[in-house]
């Protein structure tokens, strides 16, 4: 009996497993799950617009609407726009650096932009280079 009752308990476990994947099978008032909006997903996509655009009015407008200042992108975009409107806010500027750096010291953009990197490596094409340059002009 062991030997017939497997193989039809198997069988049995198919057939209501594939019932249970069917696509009708799912009850007919079960919601389907919310999209997720673009919008949702980064809450400073049109301060980044403006500011790649050189709007700096509207992106300090924008990111003060998100308000999100326990973020380090958020304090070192809007040091940034400070920085680049036609009036800069320097000392501004420079707080927002300063808390972006407080939340992430590793924070590049903040880091660069307060002082505070190393200088960028020299271009490749000139990096290994055998004769240096000058010397290339005073010969």
């Amino acid at each position: 009996m062991s030997s017939s009752f497997s193989p039809l308990f198997t069988g049995l476990c198919l057939v209501v497993a594939a019932a249970a994947l069917a696509p009708g099978a799912h009850a007919a008032d079960t919601p389907e799950p919310a999209p997720v909006r673009q919008a949702d997903a980064d809450p400073m996509k049109s301060v980044r617009a403006h500011l790649a655009a050189q709007r700096w009015q509207p992106a300090i407008a924008d990111l003060k609407k998100v308000n999100a200042s326990g973020d380090a992108d958020w304090n070192n975009l809007m040091g940034y726009a400070l920085r680049k409107q036609s009036r800069p806010d320097l000392e501004g500027a420079q707080r927002h650096y300063d808390a972006a750096l407080r939340i992430n010291p590793a924070h590049l953009g903040a880091l660069e932009y307060s002082g505070g990197a190393p200088p960028k490596p020299a271009s490749r094409r000139w990096r290994n280079c055998a004769v240096p340059l000058a010397s290339r002009w005073t010969t």
